[in-house]
């Protein structure tokens, strides 16, 4: 009979337990911390609530003494930590506060407002090296949370006296580097930031990657920062492509190297009913050629280009040309423009091309103007007046296409450039009047 009773008063003590730890755990995750500790007294959780909720309401004594209590209920509870920094600066003790809030985030470094905290906290402690060392931490672990810190990390690379320390984190090359080298223009239109970053790490054990720099380029050219983009491209090539390119006005004109993806190499887009691609020019022959299918329709052509960075003076653009059942109203034709963003304007363009033809020689000579013309777009458009025009169909090939530089002679005076609505000045184009406006970039 005794062990009975016993044996019944350890199972209904069980039972309270059981029940009390269930209650308590339900109030406290309700938000209730006076009810979940009616039912269980040392319960961190309502205890770190009751904490905070005090703390907020300027009742410092009584959160300290809630804190201290979740502490003594579990010492590894990094909330009553935090909740006891906060208490700290609100006393007016920001020494103290960053020691705790520290020893809070040593505890729990996957609690991202803690960790952001502890960022803000090292800042303002002068702790720069310490902020930039958590924005990694916190930017691998949380990746939705890249973008404030990316423009943390942009707002400190603008300091020259703290971009060093910044360029020695991206120097470890963190998986997130490139995805914040990309965002600084968006961030930063003045280049001068990634620049200075992008120089730091060329000297680094982990030196710009092939897309960071494409990347870098891109954004030159997008800020018309055209000559300083061109330069840094050239210094990525190797020698014998840069070789290459340096005895060419136009690269790649002979569609046999290797396209690096950068706007200095053709840029060829894709388009629906339209193949593009390069190939030999035929079975006999070594030379490539650049092959444009059109399967018919109506079609807004703007998909292959190149970036020139030409200086001012008189130049002529030549190649060879085959077509196959070539039908456009008005032809294909090669325009090149100016592209200073203020003073966009064509400088010239080539004949239509449409019928059928062997291989044949085109060109067209051009002058680009002292002024406002640092860069040039070449690209392969449909000459058209109105959205009828647009309907292609049939092949066309280059090949061999290359751009000099001309001598004018002695009697000839350069002409200024066409502007964007003239007619081209070809004298062998067969069509005149209003042309289309120059495309973006």
């Amino acid at each position: 009979m005794v062990l009975a009773g016993a044996l019944a008063a350890v199972a209904l003590w069980l039972l309270w337990a059981v029940l009390s730890f269930g209650l308590s755990a339900r109030f406290a995750a309700e938000g209730e911390p006076e009810r979940a500790l009616f039912w269980q007294g040392d319960n961190s959780d309502a205890l770190v609530q009751l904490a905070r909720r005090d703390a907020e309401q300027g009742q410092l004594d009584a959160a300290r003494r809630s804190a201290l209590a979740a502490l003594r209920a579990d010492p590894l509870e990094y909330r009553a930590l935090d909740v006891l920094s906060d208490i700290a600066r609100r006393s007016g003790d920001p020494g103290q506060a960053d020691t705790l809030m520290r020893l809070a985030a040593a505890r729990m470094f996957h609690d991202s407002g803690l960790q952001a905290r502890l960022v803000a906290s090292m800042l303002e402690q002068g702790d720069i090296e310490g902020a930039i060392y958590r924005t990694d931490a916190l930017a691998r672990t949380y990746p939705e949370l890249q973008p404030d810190l990316f423009r943390l990390l942009a707002a400190l690379a603008a300091s020259p006296q703290i971009r060093p320390l910044v360029e020695a984190r991206l120097a470890l090359d963190p998986p997130w580097r490139s995805a914040f080298l990309a965002s600084l223009v968006q961030q930063q239109p003045d280049t001068s930031t990634l620049t200075a970053l992008i120089t730091g790490l060329q000297a680094s054990n982990a030196p710009p990657t092939e897309a960071e720099k494409l990347n870098y380029i891109a954004q030159l050219v997008k800020a018309a920062q055209y000559k300083a983009a061109h330069d840094f491209w050239l210094g990525t090539l190797d020698g014998a492509t840069r070789a290459l390119v340096e005895r060419s006005l136009l690269v790649n004109g002979d569609f046999k190297q290797k396209n690096d993806g950068s706007p200095f190499f053709w840029q060829i887009g894709k388009l629906p009913n339209v193949d593009i691609r390069i190939l030999r020019k035929n079975f006999r022959d070594e030379d490539n050629a650049l092959r444009i299918e059109f399967m018919g329709g109506r079609v807004t052509f703007q998909h292959l280009f190149q970036t020139l960075v030409l200086p001012p003076g008189s130049y002529e653009l030549q190649g060879q040309v085959s077509m196959t059942r070539l039908k456009v109203e008005r032809g294909l034709v090669w325009r090149l423009y100016c592209l200073e963003p203020d003073a966009r304007r064509m400088l010239g363009q080539t004949s239509g091309f449409s019928g059928s033809s062997p291989w044949t020689g085109f060109k067209f000579a051009f002058v680009v103007p002292d002024d406002k013309c640092a860069a040039q777009r070449l690209d392969l458009v449909i000459n058209a007046k109105t959205n009828l025009d647009r309907e292609i169909s049939g092949r066309i090939e280059f090949s061999n296409m290359r751009i000099d530089r001309v001598e004018p002679a002695d009697d000839e005076v350069p002409q200024e450039a066409a502007p964007q609505d003239a007619a081209p000045q070809d004298a062998g184009s067969k069509d005149a009047g209003p042309q289309e406006a120059a495309p973006q970039p």
